[in-house]
């Protein structure tokens, strides 16, 4: 995830801007022949990038200027390749160009948008006093982005959704009671309850979206247990067991056998006076039934433990359809829009299913939420975030990101992907499932062996060679690129909780082209997200989505925000990496699944715990043929993690 932004961009201006004003220079050529490109030769002697950099940004802007792409002068052309190389050129040049535009734009457009925005703050302050006036300080107008993430629709439901593997079995009462006095009845130092959207209904009211208290609320309503059918899952463990009871009274039968061979070698034992030679084949019979009787146990032995890996892996089926049928409908409105459920397991463990309305926040917050406050023992927050810059800084880096906004918009919404993963009208049946797990030590590995690449660059690699391998068999190789949606967050690690929705939304178009080889592809991957995180308009985006989605009408914000040339979203959220426990009992793994907004179908997750990577996957049934395709997905990204470690760690492998 990138944070702050503009913070890196503007005080790389600041720095530039110290150079000294007036310095000579001329360039240095390498000793010895003639050279026809010497800048491919300035590694070993880089006295002449230290003359560069005394050089001020305005003279080398000023060079740059007077360059034409067809110059015979060598020097003015190695100048410009340089100054394109350490990104000088896109900085000073086409973000100025881009500033102008965008500046004439806004100065156009206010004139125009100003009454429309008149309008919807009138319409909005009017339904907060009918809100006000109808329900008093018991309900509130939805603020920020809540309201956008209130929008649902058949197709797609906006609620994030989790699921805990936790070892023990499920006592309702006494998890019913931790939740209610950890996050339900907690209170603030004024009085009021500290996380109360927990305690209120969400829903729409003269066209705007508010919250409101419930006056009937029960725990009871939002955590219960679940009995999932087991038939199937019971066939299949059965014979397994009946296996190994078999196996158990061949064990037994062997014994017999060994005891009674045991008991012949006594008899010859006490005969052995006359031949000796007897008894001693006797003995070897004797130990070669019980190094038999030894394996047969240890068979026995391996068929139990393939028994018990049958049995959780035909629980992990029974969740996943669960999960993909029972919990992709929308919730009554006369509940608050969360619900936690117990569901059962044969196999000494249950499922912690969990199933929240985004409007309640973000991915990042409500981590925050269960390592800060649900678990047995609180933990650090998490590593997201970063203290914000500067008052100076951050208001000319808004400034400057408002000005870049119709650029920011345009990236938006001008995208025509067409392929498999995007046209078809969706259907509304989902498939939700996950992958085995991908180890985060392999994905560091990989990460140091390529400089400056993150874990999140690997990663996406792994999706863009998963959607590769997923165009191919579907026969469309002539895709490219897909355009995928990233969360980008401004939460500030250093500030308290509060339960909210605060980050904006990056546009990328992530290379999936068949051509690119294993390096290459990650190369591409961390070029495009780079960029992304150079992107002026991110802060601008984020306040204009929140300003719009709060004075405009529901409906109309959802149909100004909708996004129909995206294939994809994708999350990445850290989690803990030491192991929690929840009311007592251990959680042994974690996965969840981000929702998507129509007509967007694919939604990637990646939660990392105890040093593994869980990938979610939610796609619409009517872009994949079946499940089995749908995991197909998940595998892939798993062999090209391993192709990865083996090619740039050729050692390790």
């Amino acid at each position: 995830m990138a944070v702050y932004p503009m913070e890196q961009r503007m005080y790389m201006l600041e720095d530039t801007t110290i150079w000294p004003l007036n310095v000579t220079f001329l360039p240095h050529h390498p000793r010895g022949g003639t050279v026809t490109n010497w800048m491919d030769n300035w590694a070993p002697d880089i006295s002449f990038i230290y003359t560069l950099r005394n050089m001020s940004l305005a003279s080398l802007a000023m060079l740059a200027l007077l360059e034409v792409p067809e110059s015979t002068n060598k020097f003015l052309s190695q100048l410009r390749r340089l100054l394109v190389r350490w990104g000088f050129y896109h900085v000073v040049l086409i973000n100025l160009m881009k500033t102008v535009v965008g500046v004439a734009f806004m100065v156009w457009s206010l004139p125009v948008m100003l009454p429309f925005m008149a309008i919807f703050y009138v319409t909005s302050f009017l339904a907060k006093v009918l809100c006000a006036l109808r329900w008093g300080t018991r309900a509130s107008k939805a603020q920020g982005l809540d309201c956008l993430w209130g929008v649902k629709d058949q197709e797609n439901q906006p609620f994030i959704t989790a699921c805990l593997l936790v070892r023990g079995a499920p006592s309702l009462h006494w998890i019913q009671h931790v939740l209610l006095t950890k996050v339900v009845q907690v209170r603030n130092g004024d009085g009021e309850y500290k996380y109360r959207k927990f305690r209120q209904l969400f829903s729409q009211h003269c066209g705007y979206y508010c919250w409101r208290d419930d006056p009937h609320f029960d725990i009871r309503n939002h955590v219960r247990l679940v009995k999932l059918n087991h038939t199937a899952s019971e066939a299949t463990v059965e014979n397994d067991l009946d296996s190994a009871s078999a196996g158990d009274k061949e064990e037994q039968e062997d014994r017999g056998e060994a005891q009674e061979d045991r008991s012949v070698a006594q008899e010859n034992r006490s005969e052995a006076q006359e031949d000796r030679g007897e008894a001693k084949e006797d003995r070897s019979v004797a130990q070669e039934n019980r190094s038999e009787a030894q394996e047969d146990r240890s068979e026995a032995q391996e068929d139990r433990g393939e028994a018990q890996e049958d049995r959780s892996e035909a629980e992990d089926e029974l969740v996943q359809q669960y999960v993909s049928e029972e919990l992709t409908e929308d919730m009554p409105e006369n509940m608050a829009p969360w619900e936690v459920l117990l569901v059962a397991r044969k196999d000494g463990r249950y499922n912690v299913v969990l199933r929240i309305h985004h409007a309640i926040g973000d991915g990042v917050t409500l981590v925050r939420l269960c390592v800060e406050a649900l678990v047995d023992t609180p933990l650090p927050r998490p590593p997201v975030g970063a203290p914000p810059p500067s008052p100076l800084v951050k208001a000319a880096g808004i400034m400057w990101s408002l000005t870049m906004l119709p650029f920011g918009i345009m990236k938006l919404v001008a995208n025509f992907d067409r392929s498999c993963l995007h046209g078809p009208p969706l259907s509304g049946r989902k498939v939700m499932t996950w992958s085995k797990g991908m180890p985060l030590s392999v994905i560091r590995e990989v990460r140091r062996a390529a400089p400056g690449t993150t874990v999140n660059d690997v990663l996406m690699t792994c999706l863009s060679a998963s959607l590769d391998k997923h165009f191919t068999r579907r026969k469309e190789e002539g895709v490219q690129k897909v355009t995928a949606v990233v969360p980008v967050s401004f939460h500030d690690r250093h500030e308290r909780l509060t339960l909210t929705n605060l980050f904006s939304v990056a546009v990328i178009k992530l290379p999936v082209a068949s051509a690119l080889k294993t390096s290459a592809r990650l190369a591409a991957v961390k070029d495009v997200l780079d960029a992304m995180k150079k992107d002026p308009t991110l802060w601008a985006m984020y306040f204009v989505v929140k300003a719009a989605s709060e004075i405009m009408p529901a409906p109309l914000a959802a149909y100004m925000f909708c996004s129909s040339g995206i294939t994809l979203a994708a999350s990445n959220v850290p989690g803990p990496q030491q192991e929690i426990s929840i009311w007592g009992d251990k959680v042994e793994d974690l996965v969840f699944w981000v929702p998507n907004r129509t007509p967007v179908g694919v939604g990637v997750s990646f939660f990392s715990y105890m040093g593994v990577v869980k990938v979610g996957l939610n796609v619409d049934l009517a872009l994949v043929d079946s499940k089995a395709e749908a995991h197909q997905l998940l595998e892939d990204m798993e062999d090209e993690l391993r192709l990865l470690h083996s090619r740039l760690l050729p050692q390790a492998a």
